[in-house]
């Protein structure tokens, strides 16, 4: 079973997280070059326990799923402090705000139920012909 954990850290704490994790799986896990070599080896022998090859294959999929999903999250870490690295525009930065223009939410409403209208009684004049 997995579960999903988030903890916040300064930004400049992030590489030294994201290194302890890929670490930690790179330490605490067979390496998949290494269940993918065990599998062959299985296949070198004069009888083959298809069987266990079966179960090695599945925790050969199970351990690149686990690599997969870490590296998925670490890559979506690594774009938000990318964007972070990027220049900011100072014209951006140093914009007026701008006014906020109130629309009544009755127009728009009002404005696609003409619209609507007005395709009904096309199709009908269509169809009519």
């Amino acid at each position: 079973m997995r579960i999903r954990y988030s903890y916040s850290a300064k930004l400049d704490e992030v590489d030294d997280r994201v290194k302890m994790h890929l670490e930690d799986f790179k330490n605490n896990k067979a390496s998949v070059d290494w269940q993918l070599s065990e599998v062959i080896e299985e296949f070198k022998k004069k009888k083959v326990d298809h069987n266990k090859v079966l179960r090695m294959i599945e925790e050969t999929r199970l351990l690149m799923g686990e690599l997969d999903i870490l590296l998925e999250e670490t890559a979506g870490i690594i774009s938000v402090c990318s964007d972070q690295d990027k220049p900011q525009d100072p014209e951006v930065a140093e914009a007026e705000p701008q006014p906020q223009v109130r629309v009544n939410p009755l127009e728009g409403v009002q404005g696609s139920i003409r619209q609507i209208t007005d395709m009904a009684k096309t199709l009908h004049d269509l169809g009519s012909k």
